[in-house]
């Protein structure tokens, strides 16, 4: 997902991509492997994405945690 289209596609679910003073710039997502096709991580593990905005999109999809 290119930059730009997981805020777009947030806005289409009508999810809030949590933003926070980080070098990701969002809530919960590390950059993990740089240089590598995936390289952010969620921090619940969520998987791996190739952008910042897509991992931090996943954990606005994802449930709350208990």
């Amino acid at each position: 997902m290119s930059p730009g289209k997981g805020l777009q596609q947030a806005q289409v679910e009508g999810l809030t991509l949590r933003v926070a003073d980080t070098t990701t710039g969002y809530f919960g997502v590390h950059l993990h492997k740089p240089g590598t096709p995936k390289p952010y991580l969620a921090r619940v593990i969520l998987g791996a994405f190739a952008s910042a905005e897509e991992a931090a999109l996943s954990v606005a999809r994802s449930p709350p945690a208990i």
